[in-house]
């Protein structure tokens, strides 16, 4: 009977082994299959999204992309899609797109110098030097990292540094003629008129070359003109316009050389090239740009009057359009051209125009309704706020452009730049108050920034507001850096205004005569000599005082004391 038992016992224990063995093949089988489906899933949206791409369909390839990332988060390739896309569109934001690529790609080659490449394009150098900075050993050594290191440089406005890089791109490849284009258009801009001369001898010597005859000649031509030199210019523009591979840019200068020269021909090439640009978005752009630079801004709005709607809302051309109304005062035919369009990424744009031309015609209440739209088109595109902003500048809207600035404020990318720029202009105001909220605002964006925390415990101190904090902060930054005399200006006015001025004087005691008679810093010795009775050597730093770039409540800590020395 045991024996018995025991074998029932043996085949449950089978039966329930076997079931357990399906129900984990089962489960693996499924998870196993739920991976492949979704790897399957993942690459044929990719797939699409590329199709896509190729077909310049960007929106909806960015969208197949972002559905992959929420398959696989970690993936390079769509990434890589969207920061394509938002590229395509003319959006800041591609810069950080491609600096993810870049951590999702372990720093490949191609996406550093993608990345780089993008950010240059957005004028963001900060960020192309950090791309450069990423480039792996071998990228180092070519020729094309030395050229966007010259790029990065340009956009700095360093030319030494431009050169330099320029200078070892073509060290190391010096077949490539492109680095010498560069080089010589950069020499025949200086106004050292020995590196002009050279410059025109490297243009001169490429103009030799086929592939690069018409840039050279085009910059030849643009350098005679720059310097009034128009029978000079008018022989290079009538060479490259003699040239099969000219283009409508070769075109635009010669139409410029013409009108310089006062030449008959000026209208009937303006003519023909409103005739060579009319079906093409592009030179549509140009030559209204070009008229409005050549303030014929009334012929423009003319010929903008026969072109077909349709074709004024594509790419930069509305831009242009609202600048020909804008110079001309022709308010209602702006109003009218920014009703009822949609000019795509560029719609808040539009608002924001239409808001100039309502304002210009009395309507406030919809010119206000219109403003407030184009900013709230750009708080979700913080790249498109500082374009806005600028525009609000150049228009005179002093309180708009200010919002604009504390709104940029606000998205972490744009901090400190965006707050460094509030507090030039508030500092150029004398602007106290307004200085002590942008300080407060960039010491939480750089806490560990000495002259940041230093100028903060300043205004707090002459404003009196957080006090204690204020001390404290003085007092802490000095000790980092004690030898700094600024610093030990903030501090020694934080003991003066706690009432211990001998300690005070003993901070300024530690630096020497010259540093002691810098304007900013006599200011504060000054102020503080005279509460010591020390009125002969008070006279003398309070004057020097004066001559410096003084807040009204340090205009007004000068006065005062120099008040009590004169009654003294």
């Amino acid at each position: 009977m045991l024996g018995l038992n025991e074998k029932i016992e043996r085949s449950l224990l089978k039966i329930f082994l076997t079931v357990v063995g399906l129900v984990f093949l089962l489960g693996a089988g499924g998870y196993f299959s739920l991976s492949a489906f979704r790897a399957w899933q993942v690459r044929r949206l990719l797939a699409e999204a590329n199709a896509l791409v190729n077909e310049r369909d960007y929106k909806h390839a960015s969208l197949d992309a972002q559905r992959a990332l929420e398959l696989s988060p970690e993936n390079a390739d769509a990434m890589r899609v969207i920061a394509r896309s938002a590229e395509s569109a003319d959006l800041r934001r591609a810069i950080e797109f491609w600096r993810r690529v870049t951590e999702l790609s372990k720093n490949a080659e191609g996406d550093v110098t993608a990345w780089a490449r993008c950010a240059i394009r957005f004028g963001d150098a900060n960020s192309a030097s950090k791309a450069l900075d990423a480039m792996p050993e071998p990228g180092r050594r070519t020729a094309e990292y030395h050229a966007l290191r010259s790029d990065a440089a340009l956009v700095r406005h360093d030319l030494p540094g431009y050169e330099r890089e320029l200078l070892e791109a073509k060290r190391i490849d010096p077949q490539n003629r492109k680095y010498e284009l560069a080089l010589a258009t950069l020499h025949v801009a200086a106004n050292d008129v020995a590196t002009h001369e050279v410059g025109l001898r490297e243009l001169l010597d490429l103009c030799d070359d086929e592939s690069f005859r018409r840039d050279a000649t085009h910059r030849l031509a643009d350098d005679a003109l720059r310097h009034n030199e128009i029978t000079r210019a008018l022989d290079y523009a009538g060479q490259l316009d003699r040239l099969p591979n000219r283009d409508f840019s070769d075109r635009l200068l010669l139409l410029s050389i013409l009108k310089a020269a006062g030449d008959g021909e000026t209208q009937s090439l303006l003519e023909q090239l409103k005739k060579d640009a009319s079906d093409d978005p592009t030179k549509v752009g140009a030559l209204i740009g070009w008229m409005n630079w050549q303030k014929m801004s009334i012929e423009a709005v003319e010929w903008i009057k026969t072109l077909p709607p349709t074709m004024l809302v594509k790419r930069a051309i509305p831009v242009n359009v609202a600048d020909a109304f804008i110079a001309t005062s022709d308010w209602k035919a702006l109003a009218e051209f920014c009703r009822g369009t949609n000019w795509e990424t560029s719609d808040y744009m539009r608002n924001a125009l239409a808001a100039r031309a309502l304002r210009e015609l009395g309507r406030a209440q919809e010119s206000s309704q219109q403003w407030n739209e184009a900013v709230a088109r750009v708080s979700a595109r913080p790249e498109q706020i500082f374009g806005l902003a600028e525009l609000a500048r150049k228009w005179g809207w002093q309180n708009e452009t200010l919002d604009l600035w504390w709104l940029a404020a606000k998205n972490p990318t744009n901090t400190e730049k965006t707050l460094r720029m509030l507090y030039h202009f508030y500092a150029a105001r004398r602007d106290t108050r307004e200085l002590y909220r942008v300080l407060a605002h960039l010491e939480k964006a750089r806490p560990s920034d000495r002259a940041v925390r230093n100028n903060l415990a300043q205004i707090s101190l002459l404003l009196n507001l957080n006090a204690e904090g204020a001390h404290r902060l003085a007092r802490e930054v000095y000790e980092q850096e004690p030898k700094n005399a600024d610093y030990a200006a903030t501090y020694a006015f934080s003991l003066y205004l706690e009432g211990d001025v001998k300690k005070a004087l003993q901070i300024f005691a530690r630096f020497s005569e010259a540093e002691l008679e810098r304007p900013q810093i006599a200011a504060y010795y000054g102020v503080i000599l005279a509460s010591s009775d020390d009125f002969s050597r008070a006279a003398k730093f309070l004057d020097l005082g004066e001559k410096a770039d003084l807040l009204p409540e340090e205009r007004k800590l000068v006065e005062k004391a120099q008040l009590t020395v004169v009654q003294r």
